[in-house]
């Protein structure tokens, strides 16, 4: 036997409930929260990538990406703006504040971070301040994060080398260098004037260590290139010519960073301090 019971919510609750359910989440608690939980939150912008083009495997097609991280008061997690939304916003800047309404929590590379849906998610440039809201891209100290494995401290002292080569499209090649006859060692494309491939840059970067007279080397790619232009540089982009790339950071050299150097003595990630 079922029995159907029939509740009358005033309408004074149902705003109460309203207000409830339009309260954004704070950044830490969508980290606590498990994956796949509907997230909205706002917040300031302290950190954002260049706009990139990433390879869907499953549609084969690409779309747009943009890479923020958003800062409240309780801590700062990243936010993967895609295809229109990286279009649409891809003017905002570091100091910029946005709400973000039902995107997604996810996990990157082990750490959590909020996904976003073309179709249900919305994004929106907000008028306040939040001037109690440092713009430095920096954990609150009740949540004090680790640097990632094999991150360097010390002042970059030299970018030189800088080469030009012809690189797969392929996402999961990582711009991997053609072989003389163009064709991908990892894939196995062949590029050709009617299929063409993608320019990619190399180059070596010099470390001088915190604490240490030892200057590191190491090797830096494109990505890792545009991420410290983007810092050195707000709003610009790298430039296509060897040698304003390389009288850019000239003039910017040395600065004091943080280097993630992988174990095959290659650059992943830089941030400037």
């Amino acid at each position: 036997m079922r029995c159907h019971v029939v509740v009358n919510v005033t309408p004074e609750v149902r705003q109460r409930g309203t207000v409830l359910l339009d309260k954004p989440d704070s950044v830490e608690a969508i980290k606590a929260s498990p994956l796949k939980t509907r997230v909205s939150l706002k917040g300031k912008i302290v950190k954002i990538r260049p706009l990139q083009k990433i390879g869907i495997s499953k549609t084969g097609e690409e779309k747009e990406l943009l890479n923020v991280r958003l800062k409240d008061n309780t801590g700062v997690i990243p936010i993967s703006l895609w295809g229109k939304h990286a279009t649409t916003h891809q003017a905002l800047k570091v100091g910029d504040c946005i709400s973000v309404e039902k995107g997604e929590k996810a996990v990157f590379q082990n750490k959590p971070t909020v996904n976003t849906w073309e179709d249900s998610t919305t994004i929106t440039l907000l008028t306040e301040d939040m001037t109690e809201i440092t713009d430095s891209d920096d954990e609150t100290a009740h949540q004090s994060a680790s640097p990632p494995p094999g991150t360097t401290t010390g002042e970059w002292v030299s970018l030189g080398n800088i080469t030009k080569y012809e690189a797969c499209k392929e996402k999961r090649c990582y711009l991997k260098k053609l072989t003389i006859d163009n064709v991908c060692p990892t894939c196995g494309k062949t590029y050709s004037v009617k299929c063409p491939s993608t320019m990619a840059l190399i180059a070596t970067v010099g470390l001088q260590l915190t604490y240490s007279s030892e200057v590191k080397t190491a090797i830096i790619f494109t990505n890792a290139l545009k991420v410290a232009y983007t810092q050195l540089c707000p709003g610009a982009s790298l430039p296509d010519s060897l040698k304003a790339i390389e009288d850019s950071f000239f003039a910017a050299l040395p600065k004091m960073c943080q280097m993630v150097i992988n174990a095959n003595n290659v650059v992943t990630d830089i941030t400037l301090l």
